[in-house]
């Protein structure tokens, strides 16, 4: 049985509400349910990934990839016992946001610069750094919800209009803002993420015209895969 489920996305894909959805729709089946949340805004694990969020690492950009995804992982790390008990103790753990992410965001130094075997040669580094050398706990289920640029754009206007707390000078981060990085981070997860992670399914998340299904029907597919 899958007990440690991730789920991935683009930003602005509604993560919070498909982790909430699904812990609800998995108590009903008298399961047994936790979740956790990264990066751990607001827990001293995650200054550098916030301040590397709020730009304060200047140029963004020119921050190696290397040490930028080391920001992320030392973040979970700090909470690697933490997940193990939460794996342990019950039925199914949910997780918004893992160590998949530092594959889906740290990449644009070399995709957008069509570097692809300098990027795998990253990716295997990663894997390595996560799951041998911090010995993280590996997802037994991967989730990457996947939209279109068009839908990502939208879901992103509205989420500008939310202030958050990690967030010192703007409503949007610096991943955000760039709709570049969103573009290539969909062909990361549905192009090369399988050759790290055969567990991944991808989940579309708008109909065949391209609206946006409604987060009760998104949680539906989820469900299915799960079941």
């Amino acid at each position: 049985m899958w007990k440690f489920i991730v789920i991935e996305w683009v930003d602005g894909s509604g993560k919070a509400t498909q982790t909430k959805l699904l812990r609800e729709n998995l108590q009903v089946l008298w399961y047994k349910i936790d979740t956790i949340s990264f990066p751990m805004y607001g827990s001293w694990s995650c200054v550098f990934v916030e301040r590397f969020l709020n730009w304060q690492f200047w140029p963004i950009d020119s921050v190696d990839p290397y040490i930028a995804s080391t920001f992320y992982t030392l973040d979970r790390f700090w909470h690697k016992k933490e997940i193990e008990e939460k794996i342990k103790n019950n039925d199914f753990l949910i997780s918004d946001r893992y160590s998949i992410s530092n594959f889906i965001h740290r990449w644009s130094h070399f995709l957008q610069e069509g570097k692809i075997d300098e990027m795998k040669k990253f990716f295997d580094w990663i894997y390595d750094l996560e799951f041998n050398k911090a010995c993280l706990p590996k997802p037994d289920l991967i989730i990457f919800l996947s939209l279109s640029l068009e839908n990502i754009k939208k879901l992103l206007l509205k989420k500008a209009e939310q202030q958050r707390e990690y967030i010192k000078w703007d409503t949007l981060d610096w991943a955000e803002k760039n709709l570049e990085h969103q573009r290539y981070s969909l062909e990361v997860g549905k192009k090369y993420l399988k050759q790290w992670f055969d567990n991944l399914v991808v989940i579309e998340c708008e109909d065949e015209d391209g609206n946006l299904l409604s987060p009760e029907e998104i949680n539906k597919k989820i469900l299915k895969v799960i079941e």
